[in-house]
């Protein structure tokens, strides 16, 4: 027979052995011992139970006798106290065991009073005056506890009656309650005349019979309040020399059990040390030291140790060969890791993406209604008062909502871009002073820039909002100051690369960074900083997404952003921009001055909108401004409504997406007949925008939802008079609702 077979086979007989004797024990040994812990527990509690009923029968007695005594109850209908110290006088309570006596008329309130405790002052009964009725309604006599700084006190009382109403069957005409202080010497002569050892602990303090190393069982009674709840628990601790007995052959048999145990172990030692270590030793010598000399030895033997060696030497020759291998796969199942670790960020970033185009065209349109409703309501209210104040905070909390819209799209890369060649440099210069006033005066604003080369083609409002959103960043990573620095500066990335999932092409690259010297982000931080949703700041000061919207506008601007970033020593940020050769533009000089439009009268405006609560809106906006509307919810309906209108229709106001078509197709349709007629699109969808042949003409006649009153009116005089004092129209930007970071909240 093999060692192997050897080794298993004595294994295997020691801990079936070992493992049945040892149940056996164990359950002999729990049966026995719980058997005679229930039966010691059982009859323990019975007689901690007669031995309290002893012990209260002097106080039932004075309750008994004195609630039912016509002496009592004249006193209280007469207020007789004279009777009450003659006749229930301190000793009279002394002779009953009982410390306080308290009577109450029968509308609770307190008649008499009397207190033998020094200590524990009790001037009245700790039942409320409105717990009467509760406490006695089931039963005229009751037994209660309540808890005092030096013990518990034990409580009976009754309702007072006639003596002649035994059954307590009349109306009460008082009550009456008298107390026993359990104090500690009061609890020591309690254990001495009941045999076991007596002592108050707390309420949470709860145990059903435990049964100690020394054989003392304990076990905790409930002393009830008068509302039920506990007042107090007593612990008893019984001490009984079975079960000293029973404890002390439990530990003598556990010590068999041990002994019997190590002489097993030490076979099993035995046998291992022979058949296994000693071998077993040389085989892991040679296998450290690399070294098969060790080994000769077993090489002629037809074990499992010569089997082993003989292994052993094969290992060393394709161990070389094995760990390459090993390598290369490791290798290759963290790229595989990484990649799908990617692949599924992406996939839930697109999923949010979608999620935001999905829902942005109807919060628009609500938007829309909201903000351009409250505020035609506004010009109605006076100023300094409530109404308006409680309709300004409503057009804040819109204004809020449309920057959260916009922050959606932004990180979802749908929103609506109006690239311009533009200074960067310039850009922050121009900020400076927003800057210097969003930091807090803890805060040290350095602003470096220098750039040599900065012109960038991006939307300057977009950039400006991600700046902002930079510099508010870091200054709350900042709450006991620092130093915040804005730079630009030129960089050159040689080859493609990748930057928080942005592919970045080889070339030349202006770069804003924006960095402190706050509290930093660990690693875990750094890796979600740009997802949708995620924040470190408390619930309620932040939505998580204005880094989600930053990253998204970089993106979409051709550009890619990275963060730097170290616990305790503040974080980086670098937004790498494509450098264009164009010179920038200058857009300050732009001939776009909205009030230098005249406004026409009486012009035929046909507005084709899907949703009912815009289209009242803008029909009643312009119908106020003296123009003709018609007004169309599809594109059947439109066509009907340019049919039978017997003058010219001036100007299509129409939502880029309509029922039964687009805006794009009715105007083609419409301008076949009213040759002078204009376009203004309404678009609060932003995929809408990027579609080809879908609006024709410049940016000027595209008016992103959610918009003004002010700015419709604006933007349709605009177009109305535009052939009229010849404007520039690739110089005007269409105008959407301006909200600042200080209105719309971070």
């Amino acid at each position: 027979m093999s060692v192997r077979r050897r080794l298993i086979l004595l294994l295997c007989a020691i801990i079936a052995i070992f493992a049945v004797a040892l149940f056996v024990i164990w359950q002999i040994d729990r049966q026995q011992f719980a058997a005679l812990e229930g039966a010691r527990l059982t009859q323990r509690k019975e007689a901690l139970d007669r031995f309290l009923q002893q012990w209260g029968t002097s106080l039932r007695a004075f309750v008994n006798q004195q609630s039912r005594s016509d002496g009592l109850l004249e006193a209280i209908k007469n207020s007789d106290r004279a009777w009450v110290e003659a006749n229930l006088s301190s000793s009279v309570l002394t002779d009953y065991g009982a410390h306080t006596l308290w009577i109450y008329r029968a509308d609770g309130s307190l008649f008499f009073g009397r207190n033998s405790l020094y200590v524990d002052k009790l001037d009245e009964a700790p039942v409320p005056r409105d717990g009467f009725e509760k406490l006695f309604s089931n039963q005229k006599a009751v037994h209660f506890f309540a808890k005092a700084p030096a013990g518990v006190v034990e409580i009976r009382g009754a309702t007072v009656h006639p003596s002649r109403d035994a059954e307590r069957t009349s109306p009460a005409g008082g009550y009456l309650f008298v107390g026993r202080l359990w104090s500690p010497e009061e609890l020591k002569e309690m254990s001495t005349f009941h045999g076991d050892a007596l002592s108050l602990v707390d309420t949470s303090y709860a145990t059903d019979g435990l049964v100690l190393p020394n054989g003392t069982i304990a076990f905790t009674q409930n002393l009830p309040g008068w509302d039920g709840k506990a007042a107090g628990r007593l612990l008893v601790q019984s001490e009984s020399p079975w079960m000293t007995h029973i404890s002390v052959l439990r530990w003598q048999t556990w010590a068999w059990v041990i002994a019997f145990t190590v002489v097993l172990i030490g076979a099993v030692l035995f046998a291992l040390r022979k058949w296994v270590w000693r071998p077993m030793r040389r085989l892991g010598q040679s296998l450290r030291g690399e070294d098969v000399t060790l080994i000769r030895a077993y090489d002629n033997d037809r074990g499992e140790v010569g089997a082993i060696a003989r292994m052993i030497r094969s290992f060393f020759e394709q161990r070389e060969a094995i760990l390459r291998e090993m390598n290369a796969r490791r290798q290759a199942e963290k790229a595989l890791h990484d990649t799908e670790e990617q692949l599924r960020h992406s996939q839930k970033i697109e999923a949010v993406g979608r999620l935001a185009g999905g829902v942005a065209y109807d919060f628009n349109n609500f938007l829309t209604a909201i903000i351009g409703y409250g505020l035609l309501l506004q010009e109605r209210l006076a100023r300094d008062t409530e109404a308006r104040t409680q309709l300004e905070e409503m057009l804040k909390a819109a204004y809020r909502a449309a920057t959260l819209t916009r922050q959606l799209l932004a990180f979802s890369r749908k929103q609506i871009l109006y690239p311009r060649t533009i200074d960067l440099n310039k850009l922050v210069q121009d900020l400076e002073p927003m800057l210097r006033r969003l930091v807090k005066y803890q805060v040290e604003l350095r602003v470096l820039a220098d750039a040599p080369q900065s012109s960038v083609r991006v939307d300057r409002t977009q950039m400006e909002q991600v700046l902002l959103s930079l510099v508010d960043n870091a200054r709350d990573a900042m709450p006991n100051g620092g130093i915040l620095t804005v730079s630009t500066a030129d960089t050159l990335i040689p080859e493609p690369t990748e930057q928080n999932g942005i592919e970045l092409p080889a070339g030349t690259y202006v770069t804003l960074e924006v960095s402190d010297t706050g509290t930093g982000m660990d690693e875990a931080t750094r890796e979600r900083i740009f997802e949708p949703f995620f924040t470190t700041k408390p619930a309620g000061d932040a939505i998580g997404l204005s880094l989600a919207a930053v990253y998204g506008t970089v993106q979409q601007s051709g550009g890619a952003i990275t963060v730097k970033s170290t616990p305790g020593e503040g974080s980086t940020f670098l937004i790498h921009l494509p450098l264009v050769a164009e010179p920038a533009t200058d857009l300050a000089s732009s001939p776009y001055q909205p009030n230098a439009y005249i406004r026409p009268q009486g012009e035929t405006v046909l507005i084709v909108e899907s949703d009912p609560g815009v289209l009242r809106l803008v029909s009643s906006v312009l119908t106020q401004q003296g123009f003709r509307v018609l007004t169309a919810e599809d594109a059947a309906s439109a066509r009907t409504l340019e049919e039978q209108n017997p003058g010219t229709i001036r100007l299509l106001l129409t939502n880029a997406v309509v029922r039964g078509g687009s805006g794009a197709e009715l105007a083609e349709e419409f301008r076949r007949r009213q040759t002078q007629m204009e376009v203004l699109y309404m678009n609060g969808y932003p995929e809408f925008h990027g579609q080809e042949n879908t609006v024709s003409g410049d940016e000027e006649h595209l008016l992103v939802k959610p918009f003004t009153p002010a700015v419709l009116i604006e933007r349709v005089c605009q177009i109305l008079s535009s052939r009229s004092i010849g404007g520039s129209r690739a110089e005007r930007r269409p105008r959407a609702l301006d909200v600042t970071v200080e209105a719309a909240g971070r």
